[in-house]
């Protein structure tokens, strides 16, 4: 008799929509609105030049080479959303100590700063449907600046926490506290 009852009522249970995955050209334009939503709430310059991509504390700007310089667009958002994730780091944002003191590459807490824009610029990409197209590359990058925090492993909780915040900052949500 349980059972019966339950499935008399299972047609008043709402039906779940299936998933359908965003084609390239909607998760490139989603990425898209949200680097423009960054770029005006944040004010920061974003420069389109050379073959590097780097965030400028000292300038609060952001350069990147042009979109065709890249294999394709989760590998240039991919790029973006690590140096807009470095962006969120300024003291006038979320105040990081891996953008606002001076810290020598390969130093501890270059590396932290690393981990934290690639493990934001990840979940920027989940975001946005990129997740198959980068987690290769992202996997490699990790693992490498993972080996140089051997010696502070509960730091990738922290690392986590400022990734997470990072993006909330990026996406123009409010933080959790």
């Amino acid at each position: 008799r349980f059972n019966q009852d339950l499935l008399d009522r299972a047609s008043l249970v709402p039906q779940v929509k299936k998933f359908k995955p965003l084609t390239e050209t909607e998760r490139n334009t989603k990425a898209e609105k949200i680097v423009k939503k960054n770029i005006k709430i944040t004010k920061i310059p974003l420069t389109f030049s050379g073959d590097r991509a780097f965030y400028k504390p000292a300038m609060d700007s952001i350069t990147m080479p042009k979109f065709q310089e890249f294999k394709n667009g989760p590998s240039y958002y991919s790029t973006l959303f690590h140096e807009c994730i470095h962006s969120t780091g300024h003291e006038s944002r979320l105040n990081r100590s891996g953008i606002v003191e001076l810290n020598a590459f390969g130093s501890h807490e270059y590396t932290k700063e690393e981990l934290v824009a690639e493990l934001g610029a990840s979940l920027l990409c989940g975001h946005c449907g990129f997740k198959d197209y980068v987690v290769e590359n992202q996997k490699a990058y990790v693992k490498g600046w993972l080996e140089r925090l051997e010696s502070d492993p509960e730091w990738i909780v922290k690392a986590s926490k400022d990734a997470f915040d990072g993006m909330q900052k990026v996406l123009g949500q409010e933080l959790n506290k």
